[in-house]
């Protein structure tokens, strides 16, 4: 029988709600098993920003079901593009979700004001100078908004960099807000669309960069809390990602993950950006008659067995992590990366799930 504290070690190193960073030992390429070998997602997004002048500003969409490893993808991305030699890249990451409230209906509105907040903010990081120490595009914010004789109640001063976050927190606050910048949308966008220009600038010039690129995550989240909200919510992804496409090809090279049942929903989708949406897929374990899926074996064995070892040696399975691939059926010998690690061949034998007996 399995020890209690193995398996419950085995599936908190299996959550799929905890994102994988890029150099992790657990990590396996499964999109590129489930696509037969290609070059996976990473690679189909990073051509295209390859394949567009440094300057040129590309605009591409990336989904997946919830927990494929959308984020995990996204840096590695990140970490591939930096550590690019033939192109001198800043790859910036954004987490929508410390900005939004994920549960309410999103507004173009959001999406350029976080945009313009942490581009300007990355800018000033790139020049070594504290971002919170200089006025930046939240005070110019704060200010239009302040055209509002309802918001002239709050100062400036109390409200500081906490004014992203009573827009994501505060309802009554952030609808007012929105009725403001709806309002006088035409100046709002300029505004923030002018600081996103003028912060690209900037970080190339701090950075030694000259490409720029925006990893924009967690809008992919969007989701309501009650049921009789689900048709508000999803009309405003719609809207934001259909309606509003122009506006999001921002200043620099851009990725925006989106929810997985708008690409299903709406034909075309991809027409409006630079290329039809790059999907993460699944990888089918088992087909509805109950037979294994074709790629299932390999790629999952792999992925199992990482996660059971917890990147180290085990006497129980007499290898290391980065030896998943010889003990998943190949006949590659253990790389030797720990003292506890085997050092010669062993028969090849297909990995698969822990055994409870």
């Amino acid at each position: 029988m399995l020890p209690i504290s193995e398996l419950r070690r085995f599936v908190k190193n299996c959550d799929p709600s905890q994102p994988l960073s890029a150099d992790h030992p657990f990590y396996v390429p499964l999109d590129a098993d489930a696509r037969g070998g290609d070059q996976g997602c990473v690679g189909r997004l990073k051509r295209t920003l390859d394949l567009a002048g440094p300057t040129e500003e590309t605009c591409q969409l990336f989904t997946g079901f919830p927990g494929a490893g959308k984020t995990t993808e996204l840096h590695r991305l990140q970490r591939a593009l930096e550590a690019d030699p033939a192109e001198a890249t800043r790859a910036i990451y954004v987490d929508f979700e410390l900005y939004i409230d994920r549960f309410s209906p999103i507004n173009i509105t959001d999406v350029l004001r976080v945009l313009a907040y942490v581009l300007d903010r990355e800018a000033s990081i790139a020049e070594s100078k504290d971002p919170d120490a200089k006025a930046g595009y939240l005070e110019r914010l704060w200010k239009f908004l302040q055209s509002d004789v309802h918001l002239k109640d709050f100062g400036y001063s109390n409200m500081g960099p906490e004014l992203l976050f009573e827009l994501r927190d505060n309802p009554t606050f952030r609808d007012r807000a929105r009725e403001v910048m709806s309002l006088r949308f035409q100046q709002f966008a300029e505004e923030a669309v002018s600081t996103m220009a003028q912060a690209v600038v900037r970080l190339r010039k701090a950075g030694f960069c000259e490409r720029v690129v925006v990893l924009a995550d967690s809008l992919e989240k969007l989701t309501p809390v009650r049921e009789e909200d689900r048709r508000l919510v999803e009309s405003s992804v719609e809207a934001l990602f259909l309606q509003h496409a122009r506006l999001l090809q921002i200043p620099c090279h851009v990725v925006y993950t989106f929810p997985f049942w708008l690409g299903f929903r709406t034909a075309g989708l991809g027409s409006a950006y630079n290329q039809e949406a790059v999907i993460l897929p699944m990888v089918k374990v088992r087909t509805r008659d109950g037979s294994p899926g074709s790629r299932a074996s390999p790629a999952c064995g792999r992925s199992w067995l990482a996660g059971s070892t917890l990147g180290a040696c085990s006497p129980t399975r007499g290898a290391c992590a980065r030896c998943s691939r010889r003990l998943a059926g190949t006949r590659e010998t253990c790389c030797g990366s720990s003292a506890r690690c085997c050092s010669k061949p062993r028969s090849s034998r297909s990995a698969g799930p822990p055994s409870t007996a």
